[in-house]
């Protein structure tokens, strides 16, 4: 009988496939990498929240690459204290790779802006020098334009947040407008703090 998850042809066609990899490899290998494909497919037949439970059942078995992958999962599904979660479980894995690096400092700004709601300003300052830390380490490591233009971006407002010198967030702003110049929202987010500036 199947599973009522796994109703619909393309989830039966992704279990399958898992199914040869994990005969192949052992259940405990291919277990994280089989949970992180079926909650995507939840998440793009729009189970969000089928998606969600699929991603908290035995998350300590998630390391590497899995970890990563459920983390963007988990961002995706806009539960941002789960990301952070996974991306944590990652590990070593995170350093090299500048779109978990990106993701990873996302989740650390949403955070912020959590605990800034909860009136949390030591958390709230924490979340912010961390996120600086890992975009810093993003725009080191070979990237496309995009996402280097998009961890200027990040940078630039967290360095806002983290009150910085306005020089220094509108130096990261044009270096994001600089790369990706069709992406209308950065001069606007720039032209909005220059108005504020002015006031």
């Amino acid at each position: 009988m199947t599973h009522p998850c796994l109703k619909g042809s393309r989830l039966v066609r992704v279990a399958a496939e898992q199914q040869a990899v994990s005969t192949a490899l052992g259940a405990q290998g291919v277990l994280p990498h089989l949970r992180n494909v079926l909650a995507n497919v939840l998440m793009d037949e729009g189970k969000e929240e089928k998606a969600r439970q699929l991603l908290r059942k035995n998350s300590s078995l998630l390391f590497g690459q899995d970890a990563i992958d459920a983390a963007i999962l988990a961002r995706r599904l806009r539960d941002p204290r789960a990301a952070h979660r996974h991306f944590q479980r990652a590990g070593d894995a995170i350093n090299a790779d500048p779109r978990a690096l990106l993701e990873f400092a996302q989740t650390k700004l949403q955070l912020s802006g959590e605990a800034w709601r909860a009136r949390q300003e030591d958390s709230r300052r924490q979340f912010l020098r961390e996120a600086r830390t890992l975009l810093e380490r993003v725009l080191q490591l070979s990237a496309s334009p995009t996402r280097h233009a998009w961890a200027w971006r990040e940078l630039a407002r967290t360095l806002r947040w983290l009150e910085a010198p306005a020089r220094d967030v509108e130096d990261a702003y044009h270096k994001a407008i600089a790369l990706l110049p069709e992406e209308a929202r950065f001069a606007r987010e720039l032209q909005n703090l220059q108005q504020q500036g002015r006031r």
